[in-house]
């Protein structure tokens, strides 16, 4: 591991130039020591001791201590810029170091990174007035007397804290393309035998993290890159100053020479259509004097297992995380559900069956899209706004459950295997379409969870359109058979039957057979409306979960299973499929439909007749055949299913979270 850790160590270096003025320990040590000379022309604005001896008493006793607060807070600052100096040289004298020398540098830096960012985080560099420095906690207090104490020699170290009980690891998240260090990237330790134990940080400006007080003997640690708001609003703000150069060539611009052109490399002349290389100069340049500069790319999730944590002195130098670019956007999206579903139309008996229901989404490239930043962002977390969509279900022939819904959840996989092969495919629907991302939210300002904290969410709204066929059923499968009532016991079913001229013919017979008429074409559908979309994310590294977005539609247009089988009424379609969020279940969905006739009549009167439980096959003499037009009716269906996809992914990945890489069997 030391070894390693050295090779990545001078890699490193290299990669910083070798220079002093490359070490990002340069720009804060320089802020550091302008805090000390404001300190300490503080200090000497106050009385001298022979002035402040002339003073009164009370007076005295509040200069002597002013004095000591600030003498404090100098020597502890100047502790600590000697830290910094020697972190400087030490980076700049690494890559002339070679053997163990180069690891003993290497361990001695990474100390001091961690003995620095520990001081730093317990609030010691908070900053506060020159003219109100307080001591930090675990300071030393001002002497008896009020005079200042004496300052510390230059090797000597800040007051530590007392040691925390556990492990600790520490390393460097870079650049896998320049080797150059990430900061502000997020940083996860997953400890323990299933990384139920979890420790978050994130790296300073030179790559650097650590962890301390682990309680457990195993981790991993897992990093990448997002954009924190703060980038997202820069890179944004670079793409308004069109506007302003716009404003300002307006004013003045009569007199600009005529082969000058708009577009230069000026952060001023920056447009929308800027390439990414030019924003990302932009931003280096005019971030250089408040300190690091804003990258304005991300990174994708790296994971490395099989960690000890020390548990004293150094801690344990992980190998470098080198981080990937996140250049591609999420590209295609596809759902294989397999589940049971019930489905009905108002006034009629519900039936229960098995569906697979197979959902696929492809962009459509749209590469100018990714030099613009505004658009590169958008993309990386939704993908391209225009997307091709087909979804193609299959429904078993309705099936008789009768066991209790526990039974039926455990017995889930034999109750499917358990259908016949000629009752799989009972109808078939399929739809193609477009969408388009209209709007969108939760990208960088107000970031959501979801309800259960698991996960990160953000949502878009897409404007949809797509048309399909639905398979009509077999005359045979939506047969009723009913017993003749005697004349004058139903009088709604006596009316219906004079108004077909059918009295005289059914007079006799035993058994009434309703059948709907026989169609030689699929049923047609089409509908255009609007689809909300979730979208998932890891809660820690926002890299963005192999998981299909939850959606909400609210589509319009006709559908002829639901009107009579003719287009001539408009239908709402409401419809929402959901993936449960927890991780352990994410691959299992529950869905709802409902097809709404919009206007027309409301019912009409019921007509009740006894089911021919023992009527003969048909046909038959004693059965009378009815022809019955297709009713106007909603439909609805609920349901829940698997998602194979996400199944296979979550066996596949089941060991994600586990710090130790199982072995591999032997044969």
């Amino acid at each position: 591991m030391l070894a390693v850790f050295q090779s990545a160590a001078l890699a490193r270096s290299s990669a910083q130039s070798g220079t002093a003025v490359d070490v990002p320990e340069v720009s804060e040590k320089a802020k550091l020591d302008q805090r000390i000379s404001g300190l300490m022309a503080s200090l000497n604005a106050l009385p001298d001791e022979s002035a402040t001896n002339a003073l009164e008493p009370d007076t005295q006793t509040i200069v002597r201590a002013q004095k000591a607060e600030l003498s404090v807070s100098i020597n502890r600052l100047t502790a600590l810029s000697h830290k910094l100096q020697a972190v400087i040289e030490i980076s700049s004298l690494l890559p002339k170091l070679s053997g163990g020398t180069a690891t003993s540098a290497s361990i001695k830096l990474a100390n001091l990174r961690v003995e620095f960012a520990t001081i730093r985080a317990g609030g010691s560099l908070a900053s506060s007035s020159a003219n109100n420095a307080s001591p930090a906690a675990g300071n030393a207090t001002p002497s008896s007397n009020g005079n200042p104490p004496e300052p510390p020699k230059k090797d000597e170290a800040p007051p530590k804290s007392p040691a925390k009980a556990g492990g600790s690891l520490a390393g460097y998240i870079l650049d896998d393309a320049t080797g150059a260090p990430l900061a502000n990237a997020a940083v996860i330790a997953k400890c323990g035998t299933n990384g139920d134990a979890e420790y978050t940080t994130k790296t300073d400006e030179t790559g650097f993290y650590h962890f301390n007080a682990i309680l457990e003997s195993t981790c991993l640690v897992r990093a990448a890159k997002f954009l924190s708001e703060p980038e997202v609003e820069f890179g944004k703000q670079i793409l308004d100053q069109t506007l302003k150069s716009k404003k300002s060539n307006a004013k003045g611009g009569k007199g600009k020479a005529a082969g000058t052109s708009e577009n230069t490399d000026s952060p001023d002349r920056l447009t929308s259509q800027s390439s990414n290389t030019k924003i990302i100069a932009a931003v280096d340049a005019a971030e250089k004097t408040d300190g690091p500069p804003l990258a304005l790319r991300a990174f994708q999730e790296r994971t490395i297992k099989n960690l000890t944590p020390a548990t004293g002195g150094s801690p344990t130098l992980v190998q470098d995380l080198r981080l990937t670019e996140r250049k591609a956007s999420i590209g295609e999206f596809a759902r294989t559900i397999v589940g049971f579903e019930q489905s009905g139309a108002s006034s009629a008996p519900s039936v229960q069956k098995y569906f697979t229901d197979f959902w696929l989404s492809i962009p459509v490239p749209m590469p100018w899209r990714h030099n613009n930043f505004k658009l590169r962002v958008e993309d990386f977390n939704f993908g391209p706004p225009l997307r091709i969509w087909g979804d193609f279900r299959i429904t078993s022939t309705p099936q008789q459950v009768s066991s209790s819904v526990g039974e039926f959840a455990v017995s889930f996989a034999d109750q499917i295997g358990a259908v016949k092969v000629n009752e799989i495919a009972q109808a078939t629907e399929f739809m193609i379409g477009g969408e388009y991302r209209v709007a969108h939210w939760g990208l960088a300002k107000s970031r959501f969870l979801s309800f259960d904290q698991s996960t990160r969410e953000r949502f878009a709204l897409y404007a949809t359109s797509g048309f399909g066929r639905i398979t009509p059923l077999n005359p045979r499968d939506s047969l009723q058979v009913f017993k003749n009532p005697t004349p004058g016991t139903e009088l709604d079913f006596d009316a219906e039957i004079a108004k077909l001229n059918l009295t005289n013919q059914i007079a006799g017979k035993q058994f009434l057979a309703f059948v709907p008429d026989d169609r030689y074409k699929f049923y047609k559908e089409y509908y255009t409306g609007f689809r909300l979309k979730t979208f998932y994310y890891d809660r820690d590294t926002d890299e963005p979960l192999r998981r299909f977005p939850a959606s909400l539609e609210a589509v319009f247009g006709q559908n002829e299973t639901v009107t009579g089988g003719r287009l001539h009424k408009v239908v709402a379609r409401l419809e929402g499929f959901y993936p449960l969020p927890y991780d352990s279940v994410h691959y299992l969905y529950l869905f709802g439909t409902a097809d709404l006739i919009i206007g027309g009549q409301k019912g009409g009167r019921a007509i009740l007749l006894n089911p021919g439980t023992d009527a003969p096959p048909i046909p038959d003499p004693s059965v009378f055949i009815i022809h019955a037009p297709q009713l106007d009716r909603d439909h609805y269906r609920l349901g829940v299913g698997i998602d194979f996809m996400q199944l296979v992914d979550a066996i596949k990945n089941k060991s994600k979270d586990k710090p130790a890489t199982e072995p591999t069997p032997k044969n």
